[in-house]
């Protein structure tokens, strides 16, 4: 590649979610019941749907749109900086069939060019409950997806991609078991383009494990609470 490849300013890399946001409490159980204040993770897709369903019953005021922390940056920078040509890269569950239709990718600003792979399988899920300063979260993160980063030809056609950008937005995705993979990713990403610079919000998750060390490692710019 040379410079005149480069056709990004800024991309964002992390997972697509379904945000479900309401102000607390939620008159479901399964939500009210959690700890407030804390990040819990759900493995039964099933049973978060089936509370899901409940919330929507139950809230009027129920927000329901596309998220994610690498996407919601990218649609803010769509709406600040017109100017920046911005992209977001993700590996994803589900496909855009499956999405509510309140967070269909017609949604997006369309100065945001989405590369996403759909691997099959739920898409991610974050409900967010806001209750008295303090925000809950219950995730659901498709295993499956975070699995297909260690297909060789797969993770280079997604560092083809974030090479493309002067900056490269990296979020923690798919739980706190991909870390490793992920400083893989941005190796290779390196490998094509050395000048790239990585920026990093780790997350909850990913800021309590030792394998996080790798992509900081990688970092230019990180971004912390």
């Amino acid at each position: 590649m040379t410079m005149s490849d480069r056709q990004f300013d800024i991309i964002g890399f992390g997972a697509v979610n379904v945000d479900y946001i309401v102000a607390g409490p939620t008159q479901v159980g399964y939500f009210d019941d959690l700890e407030r204040g804390e990040e819990h993770h759900e493995e039964d897709y099933e049973l978060l749907q089936q509370s899901i369903s409940n919330l929507r019953a139950a809230n009027r005021d129920l927000r329901i749109q596309l998220g994610g922390s690498a996407l919601n940056m990218v649609r803010a920078l769509a709406g600040l900086a017109p100017d920046l040509r911005v992209g977001f890269v993700s590996l994803c569950g589900g496909t855009p069939a499956e999405l509510p239709q309140e967070a269909s990718l017609d949604t997006l600003p369309p100065s945001v060019e989405l590369m996403i792979d759909w691997h099959g399988g739920p898409h991610g899920v974050c409900v967010s409950v806001v209750e008295g300063g303090a925000r809950t979260l219950m995730t659901y993160n498709n295993p499956d997806a975070s699995l297909s980063l260690r297909d060789p030809s797969r993770r280079d056609h997604i560092a083809d991609r974030l090479a493309q950008a002067r900056l490269v937005h990296v979020t923690s995705l798919f739980g706190d078991g991909t870390p490793h993979d992920v400083a893989g990713l941005m190796t290779e990403v390196r490998r094509r383009r050395p000048d790239v610079r990585f920026g990093v919000d780790l997350g909850h998750v990913w800021a309590r494990t030792r394998a996080a060390r790798k992509v900081l490692g990688l970092a230019d710019i990180v971004f912390g609470r």
